[in-house]
């Protein structure tokens, strides 16, 4: 079993350093590439876990792809993929990657399995499959109901309109609306409740109107896409904000200065607004061109907030908020419970390894920030965001021990590096 012992940082703050790309613009960049016809340049793009998976699978689709210094060369087949009959397409534990290529079903002439392994294997997907089936995919699950492994076969697809429920993941939407524009008659998607992670929806438009592509959104109650092409283009992938809450954190929480820089201030990652909740709770935090730095005294308020619109980074507030003198209350966070492990039981779980008590709901976390005593290693769960959350503990209390630190390697495999580089 490995452990990643943390080490206290000891002294003022005056560091610089510059965040990687982000997962969730460049796993859907690759897709839309891919769906494009010719040659697309993505500058910047991350090289993880999840988005090596999304690469494998691709190349089996018949995609191409070159590494030229930083950025990676995608050779787009207009939706034209190469499937051999039970061909297998493997994601790993990548949720993004698993639900992006069952949304690709559609486009499938051949059965084709859309497998993973570990907690995978647990995450719903049977809304993204009923919304499948409703414009003709043939879909089998071959193990749990509502789960993967899929076989899916698209070649009977005839139909134009999907409902289903916005309340489970975004990711869902995401999946059928960058494939949309390749049907023969597009496609309407109506949300039949209540639209979750919006943030990331805007995500996903985004790109896709970099690509040529427009996405008519009716307040988040229908999307429609008209049949359309994609355009091969140069495209540079946004640095990531969540990966930056981290550093953020630190910068918090420590005298001094860190500068973080390659991250576009006027982003519509949800996970931008991470910054404002960090002045919230007492540091000092400046924009410049295309980064953001955090003045920091060591001390932390408590506060009420919502992070629905940028759950990915509740966790990371969370440990902060451990630091607070007073109770703090995050809400919105439903989503928490369907990610890499149910991550309010599991920020519960390890707060109480801190000595810091806490209280979860459906939907929210209570924390009753205090003095920190370490009775125990931190767990992980497989899960990356649990150990980069947790390291920011360790540079101010001695003794915080993460177990599988490689698990990092899922959206920021550069992470105790650049954590070790403070």
């Amino acid at each position: 079993m490995e452990i990643k012992k943390i080490n206290v940082i000891n002294k003022e703050l005056n560091s610089v350093i510059e965040i990687p790309g982000s997962k969730s613009y460049t796993n859907r960049a690759l897709i839309i590439a891919s769906l494009a016809n010719g040659k697309s340049i993505l500058k910047n793009p991350l090289y993880s876990d999840d988005t090596k998976y999304m690469i494998e699978s691709l190349e089996k689709l018949g995609v191409k792809f070159e590494k030229n210094d930083k950025d990676l060369v995608v050779y787009g087949t207009g939706g034209k993929f190469n499937t051999v009959d039970n061909m297998e397409l493997f994601c790993g534990i990548a949720g993004t990657t698993s639900r992006f290529l069952t949304g690709l079903s559609v486009l499938f002439k051949n059965n084709v399995i859309i497998n993973g392994e570990g907690k995978i294997l647990e995450r719903p997907i049977g809304e993204l499959v009923d919304g499948l089936k409703q414009i003709g995919v043939k879909i089998e699950y071959l193990g749990k109901e509502g789960s993967l492994p899929l076989k899916v076969n698209g070649k009977n697809v005839n139909g134009n309109e999907i409902s289903i429920s916005g309340k489970i993941s975004s990711q869902y939407f995401t999946a059928l609306m960058m494939v949309a524009p390749l049907l023969k008659n597009g496609l309407k998607i109506r949300v039949l409740d209540e639209q979750i992670s919006k943030s990331y929806i805007d995500i996903t438009c985004d790109i896709m109107k970099t690509f040529g592509v427009n996405v008519i959104n009716n307040n988040y109650k229908e999307y429609i896409i008209e049949k359309s092409e994609y355009k091969a283009t140069s495209y540079t992938i946004e640095g990531d904000w969540s990966s930056a809450s981290y550093f953020m954190c630190i910068g918090a929480l420590h005298n001094g200065i860190i500068e973080i820089k390659n991250l576009n201030k006027n982003s519509v990652q949800g996970d931008r607004g991470f910054a404002y909740l960090i002045e919230k709770i007492g540091a000092e935090v400046k924009y410049g061109d295309n980064s953001v730095i955090v003045k920091g005294n060591g001390k932390i308020k408590p506060i009420i907030t919502n992070m629905e619109s940028m759950p990915d980074t509740a966790m990371s507030l969370a440990v902060l908020l451990s630091f607070a003198e007073g109770e703090s209350k995050i809400m919105g966070l439903s989503t928490l419970k369907n990610k890499e492990t149910d991550r309010l039981l599991a920020l519960y779980n390890e707060l109480k390894k801190l000595s810091i008590d806490s209280e979860i709901g459906d939907d929210y976390i209570i924390v009753k920030g205090g003095k920190h005593r370490i009775i125990g290693n931190i767990e992980t769960y497989d899960d990356h965001r649990i150990a980069m959350s947790f390291a920011v503990v360790g540079t101010v209390i001695d003794g915080v021990d993460i177990v599988n630190p490689a698990v990092v390697g899922k959206s920021f495999p550069e992470f105790w590096d650049y954590l070790y580089n403070l």
